[in-house]
């Protein structure tokens, strides 16, 4: 495809670079050294599955990730045909993927009016989340959820154009990539119902949408039979049942509190933009369409960060911040409106754009994931570089341009 608009080609040249930087200062664990760690467990399965495909038949895998089987069996059967060693495939997937989310992100932001200052912010907010590409690039074997990045931005691109067969494509590759995309379905169904691009007369939309859900649907039963053979023996069912209890039964303050942070931290820096927007009084006239846009943004965040709260800090614990920085894109694209009021949006130079940036790139450096790590037991510092992360951000975002200008001067 020619890309003809030269803010765009330099937008996607700046988000290149972002990614390109933040690989290089991030940590890059081999699989054996994942064994020993007790971190990213699941991706001891997914290489299992890489190195055992086409032929799988030995019950190492839990069968929630071993419905995920496609991806990690097209990269072991991919890179053995290439003659590469599977670990060498996930970490080259793991790049080729991260370049295809933000070429869709920005073509997504362009579609929605966003560019210049604005489109830099939200983009940089993106990848450098401490648990989206970070996570990955430290761990390849969990391309699955960059592909389901990948896909969801898809997803939402299709639902706000009504291209009902690429909407169709990009929710079952979602499906393929984690499970988590069932919890996607309300927003998916909202938006084929409510949003005024998809011009049908609302019995279609009706049908259509109840047919992507039995797709969807079929989709998750039959990954699932195809996994029980291989997998051992696992249900959503039971760690919802598992989380409840111990909300209900065993529920104590201080582990609820610090489960909270967790979460918390994940959107720590846009959520405080966003509050620093209403502070300010900032107001964004908001036609139908755009109401429409924000409440299904709303539903599909809501939906994918419910999961794993409600299995709770025992089942989920440290993993909240990776599963809900899956829906980081619908909450950049709530806080886009507001952060074009602001004086870095309106008045953006080069200047305060750097420095934003830079605050951006110093508050990814994980304690495990970035290339100073892994200080495992530094969370109390990880908290203080976000709040003093976010500070400076304040100041950068809301500042008056006049005294930006005076201060350069």
């Amino acid at each position: 495809m020619t890309i003809k608009n030269p803010s765009f080609k330099a937008q996607l040249l700046a988000a290149a670079g972002m990614v390109l930087l933040l690989w290089l200062s991030n940590q890059h664990f081999s699989f054996a050294s994942v064994h020993t760690r007790a971190v990213a467990g699941d991706t001891k399965g997914y290489f299992w599955i890489a190195t055992d495909a086409p032929e799988l038949d030995s019950k190492k895998v839990p069968q929630h990730r071993a419905q995920r089987f496609v991806i990690p069996v097209a990269i072991g059967v991919v890179a053995r045909g290439l003659g590469l060693q599977e670990e060498t495939g996930f970490y080259l997937t793991v790049l080729v993927i991260s370049f295809a989310i933000i070429y869709r992100w920005q073509r997504l932001i362009q579609w929605c009016g966003y560019s210049g200052p604005t489109a830099v912010a939200i983009t940089a907010m993106l990848i450098f989340n401490p648990y989206a590409f970070r996570f990955c690039f430290a761990f390849p074997g969990m391309v699955g959820d960059l592909v389901f990045i990948w896909s969801l931005l898809h997803v939402l691109d299709s639902l706000l154009k009504g291209q009902g067969v690429f909407l169709l494509f990009w929710t079952i590759l979602m499906a393929l990539a984690r499970q988590t995309a069932l919890v996607c379905l309300p927003a998916i169904v909202f938006g084929i119902l409510l949003l005024p691009s998809w011009n049908k007369p609302q019995k279609t939309r009706i049908l259509y949408a109840l047919s992507l859900v039995i797709f969807v649907g079929m989709v998750y039963l039959c990954t699932r039979l195809i996994a029980a053979p291989f997998s051992i023996p696992t249900s959503s069912w039971h760690f919802l049942k598992e989380g409840m209890a111990w909300y209900l039964l065993r529920f104590e303050w201080e582990v609820f509190i610090i489960f909270s942070l967790r979460f918390a931290i994940t959107f720590w820096i846009p959520f405080t933009l966003l509050l620093g927007c209403l502070a300010f009084g900032y107001t964004v006239s908001r036609s139908r369409t755009m109401q429409i846009q924000q409440a299904l943004l709303w539903i599909l965040m809501a939906g994918i960060c419910a999961q794993p709260i409600l299995f709770g800090p025992e089942l989920t614990g440290g993993n909240i911040q990776r599963l809900c920085v899956l829906s980081l894109p619908a909450a950049l694209l709530l806080l886009a409106p507001w952060l074009e009021m602001t004086p870095f949006a309106q008045h953006g130079s080069g200047l305060r754009t750097s420095g934003l940036l830079l605050v951006l790139w110093t508050s990814s450096l994980h304690p495990m994931y970035s290339f100073w790590g892994p200080q495992i037991d530094a969370s109390v510092y990880f908290v203080g570089l976000h709040t003093v992360s976010s500070f400076v951000l304040v100041l950068i975002v809301f500042l008056p341009f006049d005294r930006v200008r005076l201060l350069g001067s």
